[in-house]
């Protein structure tokens, strides 16, 4: 995981401040405004990630119990079948199978709600831009909207 996100790690600072460089020859000062919001939801953004993180935790948990019991099962099928003792393995197996299902909804539900959310803040970020572009007396050409809009998707990512 880290590997593949190495070079975001370094080009990420670089492509931040070259694009608000670029809006800031479109837009001005109008920029820094924007530039705060994106600021003050980092903190927003690393919570979720480490609520995200220790879900993933708690799945892999769940998971690997599920997995181990399905090992041991298999492996004493013999005893299993010999014993008649289907059901009630079959029992734990499915109790152990709905708490990893009820860790992933929950995994999958707050993934539901923060990823719209990392993809709004740079979309609110732009209107933010713009609104206080246009509140200190400029006018809004579709030139400059489509250049500063680009790069804000580029700072996105």
């Amino acid at each position: 995981e880290v590997m593949r996100l190495w070079n975001r790690l370094w080009t990420a600072p670089i492509v931040l401040l070259g694009g608000i460089a670029y809006i800031y020859v479109y837009i001005g000062p109008s920029v820094f405004f924007a530039l705060l919001l994106m600021l003050l939801f980092v903190p927003v953004t690393m919570y979720f990630g480490r609520v995200l993180t220790q879900m993933q935790r708690k799945k892999m948990v769940q998971t690997d119990t599920r997995i181990k019991l399905v090992n041991e099962m298999m492996q004493g099928i013999k005893v299993l079948k010999l014993n008649a003792w289907e059901g009630p393995l079959l029992e734990v197996l499915n109790r152990t199978r709905a708490f990893e299902m009820k860790a992933i909804k929950k995994l999958h539900y707050y993934r539901g709600l923060t990823v719209p959310f990392a993809i709004a803040v740079p979309n609110i970020a732009s209107v933010i831009a713009f609104g206080a572009y246009i509140l200190l007396g400029n006018a809004v050409t579709p030139a400059d909207t489509f250049a500063v809009v680009s790069a804000f998707a580029i700072i996105r990512g």
